[in-house]
């Protein structure tokens, strides 16, 4: 019960961030989703959340936390096959994420755990091209100062 109540007052707190971030409320399938995922549900909440991206297929949110739950359930998963069942959707659902908001970490962070963790599994020749993807994508956004809270 303890846990729960810490859950639900860090999703309750105020953001101190300077920027305006989007807020997530405690009633949304999002937030029901992060609940499931915090009490070590990750399959629940994938589910939960592949629902809610059927019906808003551009929500963020709701992507890159799809992948999170994707990357935590296919590392979990005995065996090769099943792992990448979870960690190719996992990828698909963080490259949508990033398309739909580059200047935001959480979208890159899993697509990077991902990929990775999905070229473990693979041949060589894939292994490698996954290698590389990652490597260039890590360049794209080292190459951009702003991004990084630099000023240039």
């Amino acid at each position: 019960m303890r846990f729960l109540t810490l859950v639900l007052l860090i999703l309750a707190a105020p953001s101190w961030s300077v920027e305006p971030q989007p807020q997530v409320g405690l009633g949304s399938t999002v937030s029901s989703a992060d609940l499931l995922y915090f009490a070590g549900s990750p399959e629940r909440s994938y589910t939960l959340l592949e629902g809610h991206i059927k019906e808003n297929p551009s929500d963020y949110e709701a992507l890159w936390r799809a992948a999170r739950a994707a990357v935590v359930v296919g590392i979990d998963t005995e065996g090769i096959e099943p792992q990448n069942r979870w960690l190719d959707p996992a990828i698909d659902l963080s490259n949508r994420a990033v398309i739909e908001s580059s200047d935001q970490i959480e979208g890159r962070y899993w697509r990077g755990a991902a990929t990775g963790r999905r070229a473990l599994n693979a041949g060589n020749a894939y292994a490698a091209e996954l290698a590389q993807r990652v490597y260039d994508l890590s360049l794209i956004h080292i190459s951009e100062p702003t991004r990084l809270g630099m000023i240039s």
